[in-house]
């Protein structure tokens, strides 16, 4: 880590009315749990220049940015509301009062007002160091192609690197959490080349949330179909965030048109992601790469060197690695197979020479998770069985001695419960925790003994009720409890020596893990993509047939006119009750941007004191607010790189910002920019 030569300080968690425009809140549109530590850090001067770095502590993504924003900070707003984030990190002097009791920073008072359920943590301004900042950018980032361009990107970006400073020191403080050198996957975000949705708007289209809680009437509910975690997550950022390159976009399209033409590419894709699927990578990753410095490693068994718990949490990372690695290679070929430039690319990135050099380590030095002792692996039990076998033999042939003993007692351990339940003819069954480390404890139901006048056995000691079953011990068995334990302490010792050296060999190549997650992730959503244009799986309503549905998912094109023809609200087919949905086109170009949308005229031949009234309500109930939610909706789905529902779909490129100059889609007169 860089040196600060700076003290540890203490950390305390810690609007007047402005003329900024109203937006909603992040509850509805960015309701998922957040997981990011985000810092930031304003320039002084008139220009409003604002860094952020935010790092996300469960998948080790670092992403960088640094934008010239405005009085309103939109651009800023924007790109925190993409993250999800636990907590904002702010110099203290941004928490400064004026006379009139007001706070300085206009910044610090928008973020409250944003994002009221976040902490805004006041972090000491000597801990916003951008020359150390840059420092830990080139120790952390992993040693790839990337990394000679980002280190070029965030050298002079001054505000960005006081952040990323502020953002490690604040997690070395607060979380007691280093990183390895180059074992983070930094990235430094432009602006361009993405659009921005505003918290209100991604609300209003229901990109992410329903407003009526319910997951398949979100954009993102009926979308995803993923298989992997980092899949899903890559889903929902590229709907909050989709793309503006039109080459990237084609790129997925054609990616996606490939697996819709191709059964057998689809099903082979399919399958072999089936392989990879139980075990999030992002998080396997982030654990491989974070150091514990308090020495609390949360192993589930409660040993006491340090050491042998970094063993046991090693060799549990290293087991679920080996999982992900043996299926690997499936991935790559299939996804090589097929014509698409962007598949095959996936598959080279999965079938990288550093994976199967990680793949020849794990097999020199570990056993295949399926080799071990069956007998005992049961519950708990197996988790702990599987660490103990896993390291290979011949690494030292201490390890032999040690298992043959930590086998012999588990064998004794059953025959005494065996033993104990034909003494006593009762179904006492042996049940393994994990606390204390490791034991194992007797289980009785309670019913065999409500009867009145049964007398427990005085050496039956411990006894707990959980539920309708009684848990107990005796002398015996702890005795047998300790000599296991200890064995598997000496197994552990004698096998952390090898662990740490095939950890050394995996962390050295771990960009490698980070480039097929990536890889992985990307592949799961357009899988997601064909699927939806393969089932037309947007509802069957009004007697519409499958057949007829896939006829109308097309994929879109870009050119400089928005026109759509017989396009769907892609959510509304879901919603059974909404009866038989109308197809609606649209047409925007250069000399048309601007249109008025207004409800069906109708005349009445009533008193004139309630014809006004009446006329608004049928004008509000005519489908104008589900017309304007339909076009953003398809826009973002087309910039993502799916197809869209419609009979043809074309979009114009160069949108920065989808926003909407409204709080309520429901008063019709607001519009929503789209051109």
């Amino acid at each position: 880590m860089p040196r600060t030569g700076l003290s540890r300080p203490d950390t305390a968690r810690s609007r007047v009315s402005t003329a900024r425009p109203g937006t909603s809140r992040a509850s509805s549109s960015r309701a998922t749990a957040g997981t990011w530590v985000v810092a930031i850090s304003e320039g002084r001067n008139v220009g409003r220049e604002v860094g952020i770095a935010a790092v996300d502590r469960e998948t080790g993504r670092v992403i960088i940015t640094q934008v010239a924003d405005c009085q309103t900070y939109v651009k800023t707003l924007l790109h925190l509301s993409v993250h999800s984030p636990a907590v904002i990190v702010a110099p203290d002097t941004f928490f400064a009062k004026s006379s009139d009791g007001k706070l300085r920073s206009i910044l610090v008072e928008y973020i409250n007002e944003e994002f009221p359920a976040v902490p805004l943590q006041q972090f000491p301004r000597r801990f916003f160091n951008g020359q150390i900042g840059e420092e830990f950018v080139a120790q952390l980032s992993l040693q790839d192609q990337e990394r000679a361009a980002l280190l070029v990107s965030v050298h002079d970006r001054y505000y960005a690197l006081q952040a990323v400073c502020a953002v490690f020191k604040f997690i070395e403080i607060s979380f007691s959490t280093i990183y390895a050198h180059h074992t983070l996957s930094i990235k430094y975000h432009a602006v361009e080349g993405s659009m921005m949705i505003d918290t209100d708007t991604a609300c209003n289209l229901e990109l992410v949330d329903s407003i009526s809680r319910q997951k398949a009437h979100s954009l993102f509910g009926l979308l995803n179909s993923t298989l992997t975690p980092q899949g899903s997550r890559l889903l929902r950022t590229s709907l909050l965030s989709p793309l503006t390159s039109q080459s990237a976009i084609e790129a997925r399209l054609d990616a996606v048109a490939n697996l819709v033409q191709s059964d057998e590419h689809y099903n082979s894709i399919h399958n072999a992601i089936k392989g990879v699927q139980k075990i999030d990578m992002d998080k396997l990753i982030v654990r491989l790469a974070a150091i514990d410095k308090s020495g609390e490693i949360s192993s589930g068994v409660g040993l006491e060197s340090i050491a042998v718990k970094t063993a046991y949490e090693r060799l549990g990372q290293l087991l679920d690695l080996q999982k992900v690695i043996k299926n690997l290679p499936v991935v790559a070929h299939a996804a090589s197979e097929t014509q698409a430039r962007l598949l095959r690319i996936i598959g080279e990135l999965v079938l990288d020479p550093r994976i199967t050099e990680i793949r020849q380590v794990i097999e020199r030095h570990l056993n295949d998770t399926s080799i071990g002792p069956k007998r005992g692996s049961v519950g708990a039990l197996s988790t702990v069985t599987a660490r103990v076998y896993a390291v290979k033999a011949e690494a030292n042939p201490l390890l032999d001695v040690a298992r043959a003993s930590y086998k012999e007692n588990v064998h004794d351990i059953f025959d005494l419960g065996k033993a104990v339940a034909e003494k006593y003819e009762l179904p006492i069954e042996l049940v393994y925790q994990q606390e204390n480390g490791g034991s194992f404890v007797f289980c009785l139901s309670r019913t065999p003994i409500d009867a009145s006048g049964w007398q427990w056995p005085k050496e039956w000691v411990d006894k707990v009720q959980k539920k309708k079953k009684w848990m107990f011990s005796t002398l015996e068995l702890k005795k047998l409890n300790g000599r296991m334990r200890e064995m598997l302490y000496e197994t552990l010792t004698i096998s952390a020596t090898i662990v740490h050296e095939v950890f050394t060999q995996i962390v050295s190549r771990i960009s490698a893990l980070y480039k097929a997650s990536e890889a992985i992730a990307l592949l799961d959503v357009l899988l997601c993509f064909a699927r939806r244009a393969l089932d037309g799986d947007y509802g069957m309503i009004g007697g519409w047939t499958n057949e007829l549905m896939n006829d109308f998912l097309v994929r879109p094109e870009f050119t400089g006119t928005l026109a759509i023809k017989s396009g769907r609200h892609p959510m509304l087919e879901t919603i059974q009750a909404a009866g038989r949905t109308v197809a609606n086109d649209v047409y925007a170009s250069d000399s048309s941007r601007f249109q008025i949308i207004q409800g069906p005229k109708y005349s009445f031949y009533i008193y004139s004191m309630f014809l006004t009234v009446l006329k608004a309500i049928i004008s509000s109930m005519s489908g104008k607010s589900t017309y304007i939610r339909q076009i953003g909706l398809l826009s973002v789905m087309a910039s993502c790189g799916s197809f869209v529902p419609a009979g043809y779909a074309s979009f114009k490129l160069g949108l920065q910002t989808l926003g909407a100059s409204f709080n309520n889609l429901r008063r019709f007169t607001d519009s929503m920019m789209l051109c």
